[in-house]
């Protein structure tokens, strides 16, 4: 079982979303659903900056109905911790929005430095950071949007390894 369909909304100036989204099998509507209705007019209610979009990230469905997570991004970059979550029940009618979107005051998406200078910062920063045998440390780097001082700022989610898991994360 589940929900019989998806449905994405976009922007229709973005010149590639038409193209892409048809060839995953998405369609144009003319007309909405009243739940998809009440959920772009809400948008404005939540908090999303127009500056934003929101992308489905994952869904959960089951006989009594289901929940769309949408992720809040900024020109393509995810904004940290930035999500809604749409829960639908069988007759596909919303019965709970739930927001933790991103407010700012100006965007600055210029990184400073490449992924593997923000893991090895972040690995400077923890103790018992795992190194490789040339030294370099274990560990990755995710682009994302955060908030500072009211303004969004790109930067790295880091994972560097060590003997404390709850240190292992990091934002450079």
């Amino acid at each position: 079982a589940g929900l019989p369909s998806v449905t994405l909304t976009t922007f229709r100036d973005v010149p590639w979303n038409g193209p892409y989204y048809e060839k995953l099998g998405f369609e144009v509507v003319a007309t909405l659903t009243p739940a998809l209705r009440a959920l772009v007019d809400q948008q404005a209610t939540w908090g999303l900056d127009p500056r934003s979009s929101l992308v489905v990230g994952k869904r959960f469905s089951s006989r009594f109905g289901g929940t769309v997570q949408l992720i809040q991004q900024v020109e393509g970059l995810e904004v940290n911790g930035g999500r809604v979550m749409v829960t639908f029940d069988s007759q596909q009618r919303i019965v709970r929005v739930s927001s933790s979107l991103k407010s700012f005051s100006a965007v600055r998406l210029q990184t400073l430095m490449t992924p593997q200078q923000a893991v090895a910062i972040a690995s400077r920063e923890v103790e018992g950071a795992w190194l490789r045998q040339d030294g370099l440390p274990f560990g990755g780097a995710t682009r994302r949007a955060f908030v500072v001082r009211g303004e969004l700022h790109a930067g790295y989610l880091t994972f560097v390894p060590t003997l404390k898991a709850s240190d292992s994360w990091h934002v450079a």
